[in-house]
């Protein structure tokens, strides 16, 4: 029989080994649920029939291990801003076009009982957030994310020297927002020039609220971007 000792020591292995026996089932049945019915005589006919005619293939790419939907490296006519004003900036690169990013924290946005987002029917849009927001311009169209809370907006920009017009956002869609800007190195800046978007300055206090640090997304592949590492 062994002692309490022992049968306690082989009670742990045995349910280790039903653990690591159960994840490999699980493991199994997702790899063949995705993969099995496109091996070489794998699955039936009516399955393959399917995966063929699928009208919106999911193209797959191993990140860690793990097989993960590919993200976007063009813009979509899906992905563009809506033309509330015309006409829309033709799709040529700018001196401003890359993926960036800024991190605030809990104590930038004043410590947890006003800085942390929170359930609302209306929210305010642009409203910062603690934590990382992204902003990509890519040829005349901007994009901006809050990771955080999930606040996402985008719209049409032209570039005329150190100033950046803003427009067609859907959050203030009949209004200019200008800007100066600058990219020092990696680090860009802006300095607002006449923003008149509603919800008390909320997006110049957005875009004002700290530099953006310019990131290779291309390279890095930065997981969760939004829309897509476009212009890669």
């Amino acid at each position: 029989m062994g002692s309490p000792a022992t049968r306690g020591r082989a009670a742990g292995v045995g349910k280790r080994t039903i653990a690591v026996a159960v994840a490999a089932l699980i493991v199994g049945a997702a790899a063949g649920y995705l993969f099995g019915s496109a091996g070489a005589g794998g699955g039936s006919s009516d399955a393959r029939t399917v995966a063929r005619s699928s009208p919106s293939p999911v193209h797959l790419v191993k990140v860690g291990g793990v097989f993960m939907n590919e993200r976007h490296d063009v813009l979509t006519p899906e992905m563009e801003p809506y033309p509330y004003t015309t006409p829309i900036p033709p799709r040529e690169p700018t001196a401003i076009d890359g993926t960036y990013l800024r991190i605030m924290s809990l104590d930038d946005v004043g410590g947890p009982l006003v800085g942390l987002p929170y359930r609302c029917l209306r929210c305010i849009p642009y409203r910062i957030d603690p934590g990382l927001t992204t902003l990509i311009f890519y040829e005349g169209r901007y994009f901006l994310h809050h990771h955080l809370s999930g606040f996402k907006a985008k719209g049409h920009f032209t570039i005329d020297g150190d100033r950046i017009r803003l427009f067609n956002d859907p959050n203030c869609s009949s209004t200019l927002g200008i800007y100066r800007w600058r990219l020092d190195r990696r680090d860009l800046t802006f300095d607002v020039v006449d923003d008149p978007c509603p919800f008390d300055d909320e997006r110049s206090l957005d875009l004002t609220a700290r530099s953006w640090t310019q990131v290779p997304a291309c390279y890095r592949r930065l997981i969760g971007l939004w829309p897509g590492f476009l212009g890669c």
